[in-house]
């Protein structure tokens, strides 16, 4: 396997209303958490890793993101895709087909989490159709992962049943360049059957129905992570998160 051979994607078009005063004057990756934005660990981790190539989805307050990038983190090649719609996730991914032709590890622009979990994507057999990242942790409102004994996806969504959910997913996706192709076509024919506000999810959901590939469940319950939604997630990831990954980036020269 080639070494970060994945198309790296960041999603950070939308708004972020559920953090709103925080997100008044600023896009949701740039909030700041212990002191630093939730970009700063994303790209940090990536560069922990050894990622320089990033992809960029941007859209609210957009040139924020790139002063920032351009400011912060002059060391990496980044390449920005403007969504000046900003209906929904999968609108911002669908605009990124044309540059992602291959593999591509795609994140939402809300978590943050162990440079470990970027190192289990980029060390992903090429011939795995597609990874999802699960924690089995859960909360009710949550997009959640059903995973078979054998480590399979079986479902992926906010409406499973608590009988049904192994765990929560990361928004951290892996997928093998014939995925992706599938993927961006799904995402396309939903987008135009009124699918404006669908996720990455219903994509998902949409190609396990209609082809038999294997999406590949993987825990990493063992390391920090956490999504920035809501006030309170703020606090818990100063307290409870942010010590182990600061550890961590320390360790690796890049704190």
């Amino acid at each position: 396997m080639k070494d970060n051979y994945r198309k790296i994607l960041i999603l950070a078009a939308g708004i972020g209303k559920r953090l709103m005063p925080l997100t008044a004057d600023r896009p949701k990756c740039l909030v700041e958490v212990g002191g630093r934005p939730i970009l700063f660990y994303q790209l940090s981790a990536l560069s922990a890793c050894g990622v320089k190539d990033i992809i960029i989805v941007t859209g609210y307050r957009a040139s924020m993101i790139e002063e920032y990038i351009a400011e912060n983190f002059s060391d990496l090649r980044v390449r920005f895709i403007h969504d000046d719609v900003a209906t929904g996730k999968l609108y911002s991914w669908h605009l990124a087909k044309e540059v992602i032709t291959g593999n591509q590890i795609s994140l939402d622009s809300d978590i943050i989490f162990h440079p470990a979990i970027i190192s289990a994507a980029l060390s992903l057999p090429e011939e795995t159709s597609a990874g999802l990242f699960y924690r089995k942790k859960w909360g009710e409102k949550e997009t959640k992962v059903s995973v078979s004994a054998d480590g399979r996806i079986l479902d992926i969504g906010k409406d499973l049943r608590p009988d049904q959910t192994s765990g929560k997913f990361t928004g951290i996706y892996v997928f093998s360049e014939d995925f992706s192709r599938l993927f961006f076509t799904a995402a396309k024919e939903l987008l135009n059957s009124d699918g404006s506000h669908a996720f990455g999810f219903d994509a998902i959901r949409k190609i396990r129905d209609e082809q038999n590939l294997m999406l590949k469940g993987l825990d990493v319950s063992q390391y920090p992570f956490i999504e920035i939604d809501f006030p309170e997630d703020i606090r818990t990831a100063e307290k409870e998160v942010l010590p182990q990954i600061n550890a961590e980036l320390t360790l690796r020269n890049l704190s």
